[in-house]
């Protein structure tokens, strides 16, 4: 019985034919994402219905093709998403920022404390406990705290603290302070109190202390700031 193909007829088993990603005519030789470029064209070439430059391509079908599609597009998804997540994060990162500059400046209490600690003029003096001076001590290292608790929490790089680095280091350095931080230690191990007042205020400024101070170095020029 006859098949009823004509003599000299070339019956493709693929009615689409589809090639591979490689190629020694040029072709899919290329890396990512070269290839794949390449060889979505010659895949169209074929699909029209030529075959110029494509022969050595070995056939792949409709299935294969659209898994390489799906894993672009993903990738493309992913690389948008990757995008707009660390977009997103660096405006979370510049809003701690400025909430806290905004506190830190905007408020009386923390300002009077600061610029006393500034001007060298404070030195813990003896009715410093119970004093309206304390409390607004305490609202200063609270608030420089809460910064800290930012970095230490993840939500904050080292890099971003160093904003501030000369106001933490002006409190964190100040003789005063320190001698009223040592109170307080012992103050709460007369309590049992396992734990160290203005924690992450202490565990920051040290680590910006020894990144940031530098006594044995030149000052550096206003020009050059």
């Amino acid at each position: 019985m006859s098949s009823g193909i004509p003599p000299g007829c070339n019956v493709q088993p693929n009615p689409i034919p589809v090639v591979s990603l490689r190629s020694t005519t040029g072709y899919g030789s290329g890396k990512p994402p070269a290839y794949l470029i390449q060889g979505i064209f010659c895949y169209r070439k074929l699909f029209s219905g030529r075959s110029e430059g494509c022969e050595v391509y070995q056939a792949m079908n409709m299935e294969e093709w659209l898994k390489i599609l799906a894993t672009i597009f993903a990738s493309i998804g992913l690389f948008f998403t990757a995008f707009q997540i660390r977009a997103s994060t660096q405006q979370k990162r510049a809003q701690y920022v400025s909430d806290f500059l905004k506190s830190f400046w905007s408020d009386q209490a923390i300002l009077e404390a600061y610029y006393l600690i500034e001007y060298s003029k404070f030195h813990y003096p003896e009715d410093f406990h119970g004093s309206d001076l304390e409390k607004k001590v305490d609202r200063l290292l609270e608030c420089l705290g809460s910064f800290a608790k930012l970095h230490r929490a993840g939500l904050l790089p080292f890099e971003d603290l160093s904003l501030v680095r000369y106001e933490y280091l002006v409190v964190y350095q100040n003789e005063g302070i320190r001698k009223y931080i040592q109170v307080l230690d012992e103050w709460y191990k007369t309590r049992c109190i396992e734990a160290r007042p203005f924690d992450e205020f202490r565990i920051v400024g040290e680590a910006l202390e020894k990144r940031y101070y530098k006594p044995n170095q030149p000052s550096i020029p206003a020009s050059s700031r």
